[in-house]
């Protein structure tokens, strides 16, 4: 039966001739995407943008969040974005890149947060149905586009970690959309709705030192995200978490 639930990293620079070759890109006037491939160090890297820029080299570990749409007001969301301008607007020219990692870390945090303490949005992935629909839809192999490593589930948005394929059958954001709106005509049949379901981007960034703290750092953030909520007390203790399992003994 139907129920009823309301409750930016930088792209390749063509200047930077390093380990670069011809890069190729698509624009999509009417949704304004940008679609670009380039091969860097002799590995594929896509970049694409709508709003925010998403940079996805073959065989790198990204860090995803997605949230339902309406999930967040859109003026809480414009006082963020400008609190974000106004930080960045105070980095020295050229900024560390270090210090522009820990800058855009903090900012998503903070981001998080407003999704956690959110009470006007839509909430629907609390249903446990429409939670395993997506962990299942997450997990379920792909080895062409993408291996997961850890997901979180939770009332209005969803983290993951991932590690891109080397070889890349087709780009990785046409496999995530395909996710998602195949997640979305699920719920929307379920809600007995219609209509969009997702906020229209992804937030994602690369991993860094991913063979070093930088991976553990992102799973463990995941696993614990209902932990900082106050939802439970141990990560285990989340029903709508994932866990590959010959990763549990690094975390």
């Amino acid at each position: 039966g139907c129920v009823s639930l309301n409750r930016r990293p930088q792209p390749p620079s063509p200047s930077d001739t390093r380990c670069y070759i011809s890069p190729t890109a698509l624009l999509n006037r009417r949704h304004r995407v940008i679609l670009g491939v380039t091969f860097l160090c002799g590995m594929q890297s896509e970049y694409y943008q709508r709003n925010l820029p998403h940079w996805h080299p073959a065989g790198a570990v990204l860090s995803l969040t997605a949230r339902l749409h309406g999930s967040l007001p859109a003026s809480v969301i414009a006082a963020w974005q400008a609190e974000c301008d106004a930080e960045r607007e105070l980095l020295d020219e050229p900024a560390d890149p270090d210090i522009g990692h820990i800058l855009q870390a903090r900012q998503f945090v903070r981001f998080d947060a407003l999704l956690a303490a959110d009470t006007c949005g839509p909430h629907w992935l609390a249903d446990p149905f429409l939670a395993n629909l997506l962990l299942d839809s997450l997990r379920r192999p792909a080895p062409e586009a993408y291996e997961l490593l850890a997901a979180t589930v939770m009332s209005n948005h969803w983290h993951a970690v991932v590690v891109l394929a080397e070889t890349p059958e087709r780009p990785f954001i046409r496999t995530l959309q395909q996710l998602k709106a195949h997640v979305a005509r699920e719920a929307n049949r379920h809600l007995c709705r219609s209509g969009q379901f997702w906020a229209r981007e992804t937030y994602d960034h690369i991993v860094r030192d991913p063979w070093e703290k930088g991976i553990a750092n992102a799973v463990n953030y995941v696993l614990h995200n209902p932990v900082k909520a106050g939802l439970c007390s141990t990560w285990e203790e989340w029903p709508h978490t994932w866990l590959k399992p010959d990763y549990r003994t690094k975390t």
